[in-house]
């Protein structure tokens, strides 16, 4: 072979090498890419979670200190660094298959988003709230008040109106922050099924100690803001209807109505306040050959012949007893001549949360006696069933006291500072959703703002739900309801009929503990157990004939119907002081309930009646079938049977969810 044979023949040794080095070299300029991504991934992403993190703690203490301009400077600063954080994050795209590696960013990425969300929702409240504070220092200019942190009930009324408008037209933007925070929470859920860096968690702390509150505020501002118009009568005159639903004497529409008030609103401002005896008006027309007939259980059981004003709140579903209130109090003086209201609205409310509000404002004194949260209930049933003989009161003066006492506490509430407005809407939410307060109005509009909000008391099953609701009618057992103890059961299992499905049984043991005195006595309640549509009356016991019969004890009837997209078992039950008893109902539960389980998901909806205390609870549900899982769970000791088994209090509507293995 010659020299030039020799040189062109192929050097395999040398393209090999050739082949390593850009092997080699591609290699390293991706680690030193990787390596330069991370290097700016942490950059931006560890000084922005500092930074985060010093940002909402301005933004907290400027909001707490009524400096809203402040508090939007900081979410903005706050803001910049959670975009800064994400677009780090999204540097580190090629680390997600990583193990470990791919938890962190995942938990980083879910916390950003939560961070996003509710410093998003913060800047908008604090916006909202700057716009309202600047429509305010408008108004006061105008009317030349230079004070501008007096309590609402100082303002004049042009800033009231001012104020009152721009909430209600940030109704959208409210709207937009109840969506933004469901998100955030849902992230935050998310977040919590994974194991994240402290620095991660530490930086999301303030965000997440905030949602909480900051969602029960929303939501129930959302829906007073689109209100507004109706509750605060801006441009017409609003007339309300005040029932003093006393929860010691219970009723299925939260209370006895001894007493009812009358309340105008004009412009944000409560033009005028009056309450009174519901005898007052009852007696205007008792003995003059007026008639309206009541619901057959009052007669029976009550022996009223006549259906009056004081006991109209007969159904558990606030928008029917607020209409029966209406029309039985426009009919009775009508029918002895008097003026007959134009009512646009309704309120019920209960002792129970005037004892709440009085912890917030604080003491009453009326006429030398002192009201508290503590005893205000018993206060008010002494004064007006004794004490006033005591200050020389006839029997038609004897609850003007309730006037003067009603007047007083909404004077404190309108004169609270700014500062306490958060708890006062506290005190509102906890009482819509332990059925203490309900709302009606007379327009379609504003009740569906009621109803969605779970302002109205509104009895609304669900077409493929479980149902169960206990309602009880305290008729003639005086201020008894305080000392009686009521533990609800209910249980479900396989039918042994031939038609299948499932049988169940609810079951209501109460236990009198009073004694006999001028409040308590013998407890007499008609109760009505509420379930699907379509059950049927298997078997009962418990219940007894009317007590003022002549075979008193002896097993009484059920009286079953439907109402309210419901059927109910109704039937009459007595309890001595010192007695436990308990009534029981046993039904076959219809064959939606049956299609519901056959699917594998069951679900129960517990409706609280409106007024009634805080009741024990327990569940037995067999479906014959295994549990995958339940909301709320059960205790891990019930795991792994095909029996449900809950024992928890009724203190709100619940839902309980129940997914079953499928064969």
């Amino acid at each position: 072979m010659d020299n030039q044979e020799f040189l062109q023949s192929p050097q395999p040794s040398s393209h090999r090498f050739n082949q390593r080095r850009l092997i080699f070299f591609l290699i390293g300029s991706l680690i030193l890419t990787l390596i330069t991504l991370s290097a700016l991934a942490a950059y931006r992403i560890i000084p922005a979670l500092s930074n985060i993190k010093t940002a909402s703690a301005s933004a907290e203490n400027a909001l707490k200190a009524g400096d809203f301009y402040a508090a939007n400077q900081a979410l903005i600063l706050a803001a910049t660094d959670v975009d800064r954080a994400q677009s780090g994050v999204s540097l580190l795209f090629w680390l997600r298959p990583l193990p470990w590696v791919g938890t962190q960013l995942s938990g980083l990425t879910l916390t950003l988003d939560a961070a996003e969300q509710t410093i998003s929702v913060l800047q908008e409240a604090s916006l909202i709230a700057l716009g309202i504070s600047n429509v305010t220092s408008e108004a006061n200019q105008l009317v030349g008040l230079t004070d501008s942190d007096l309590p609402y009930s100082e303002l004049p009324s042009a800033t009231k109106v001012a104020m009152l408008t721009a909430l209600h037209n940030a109704h959208p933007q409210l709207l937009t922050m109840q969506l933004k925070l469901k998100i955030a929470q849902d992230d935050l859920a998310r977040l919590a099924n994974l194991h994240v860096a402290s620095i991660m968690t530490d930086a999301i702390k303030p965000f997440a100690a905030a949602i909480t509150p900051l969602q029960q505020a929303v939501d129930i501002i959302t829906p007073f803001s689109a209100a507004i118009p109706e509750l605060a009568g801006l441009g017409a005159d609003k007339q309300f209807l005040l029932l003093f639903a006393n929860d010691t004497e219970l009723r299925p529409g939260g209370g006895f109505i001894g007493i009812f008030g009358l309340a105008i609103t004009r412009d944000g401002e409560i033009t005028n306040l009056v309450a009174a005896d519901s005898y007052s008006v009852d007696n205007l027309v008792a003995g003059t050959g007026y008639h309206s007939t009541p619901p057959p259980a009052m007669n029976k059981y009550l022996g009223a012949s006549t259906w009056y004003f004081r006991d109209a709140n007969w159904s558990p579903d606030f928008p029917t007893s607020a209409k029966d209130s209406i029309q039985l109090l426009r009919q009775e003086l009508s029918y002895a001549g008097q003026p007959v209201p134009e009512i646009h609205s309704a309120m019920s409310f209960t002792p129970t949360l005037v004892g709440r509000l009085l912890d917030l404002v604080g003491p009453v004194t009326v006429d030398n006696q002192t009201f508290t949260a503590a005893n205000i209930a018993d206060k008010i049933e002494y004064q007006v069933e004794q004490g006033y003989v005591d200050l020389g009161l006839p029997p038609a003066q004897r609850k003007e006291i309730v006037s003067t006492l009603m007047n007083e506490v909404v004077a404190k509430l309108l004169s609270l500072p700014t500062s306490q407005w958060p708890d006062l809407l506290t005190v509102m939410n906890e009482g819509f959703a332990e059925k203490e307060l309900a709302l009606w109005s007379a327009s379609a509009s504003t009740q569906a703002i009621y109803h969605d909000a779970g302002w109205s008391g509104e009895v609304a099953p669900s077409a493929t739900a479980d149902t169960l609701m206990v309602v009880d009618a305290n008729l003639g057992a005086m201020k008894s309801d305080p000392v009686v103890e009521r533990h609800i059961s209910y249980s479900i299992s396989p039918s042994t009929s031939a038609a299948g499905g499932y049988d169940a049984t609810a079951s209501i043991q109460y236990t009198n503990n009073g004694t006999y005195t001028w409040k308590t006595t013998r407890y007499r309640t008609y109760t009505r157990v509420y379930a699907p549509l379509g059950s049927t009356l298997i078997t009962s016991s418990g219940n007894v004939v009317n007590d003022r019969s002549s075979t008193p004890g002896q097993p009484g009837e059920v009286i079953t119907a439907d109402d309210l997209g419901l059927t109910s078992f109704g039937a009459f039950i007595t309890i001595n002081p010192g007695e436990t008893k308990t009534l029981s109902f046993t039904y076959h539960l219809p064959s939606a309930i049956t299609s519901t389980v056959t699917s594998g998901v069951y679900q129960l909806d517990l409706i609280k009646q409106l007024g009634a205390m805080d009741h024990a609870l327990t569940l037995n549900l067999n479906f014959a079938k295994n549990i995958a899982y339940a909301i709320p769970a059960e205790a891990s000791a019930n795991f792994g049977d095909q029996l449900y088994t809950v024992d928890t209090t009724l203190d709100t509507n619940q839902t309980f969810t129940v997914r079953l293995d499928q064969p």
